[in-house]
């Protein structure tokens, strides 16, 4: 595993499937923004003092996410494609059974960090490192994530997705 020594922040292991660029782009819009927001005097390098200000004026603003979980929630997700703008599903994740310092189990057998991230889902699959949801959103961050699932015959899966907000949006339910 690639090893990165971040000024500020210290030395992170990179996983041998991310390339240059993702590890580039994974320290530029999400390590970086993180050490200037917990170290004020940090200084992120190719922002502009306007910009790391919050100056843009075409932002529709920053969305943080809820996660004071209670017994008894419900969500579900709709999954819309890219290019046709249809609904391609609507996923269920369960009700809320318990939850824990650092986790919310659900009544199926789900188990999710308190994001929303999946780290069992009811089959009994494990998954490890797993960062689709994050904590701030804003139109245009973008975000890699590279995780494990671990099956229960102990077989691995890799995934590497590429996140990115698009857009803001009201939904009325």
């Amino acid at each position: 595993m690639p090893i990165v020594n971040i000024e500020g922040f210290g030395k992170i292991d990179f996983p041998d499937s991310m390339s240059a660029e993702q590890i580039d782009r994974a320290i530029k819009n999400e390590i970086l923004p993180m050490v200037a927001r917990n170290v004020p005097s940090a200084v992120v390098a190719g922002l502009s003092s306007e910009l790391a200000a919050g100056g843009n004026p075409f932002t529709k603003g920053t969305a943080r996410t809820d996660s004071n979980w209670k017994v008894g929630d419900r969500y579900r997700y709709r999954i819309v494609d890219v290019l046709t703008k249809l609904e391609t599903s609507e996923v269920r994740g369960g009700m809320v059974k318990e939850v824990t310092d650092s986790e919310v189990i659900y009544g199926n057998g789900r188990i999710t960090d308190l994001l929303g991230n999946q780290i069992r889902n009811p089959r009994g699959q494990s998954f490890v490192n797993n960062q689709v949801f994050t904590d701030e959103y804003r139109v245009g961050r973008k975000w890699t994530t590279v995780f494990r699932g671990i099956r229960r015959d102990d077989a691995e899966d890799e995934w590497t997705l590429d996140m990115k907000v698009v857009t803001r949006e009201s939904i009325t339910i």
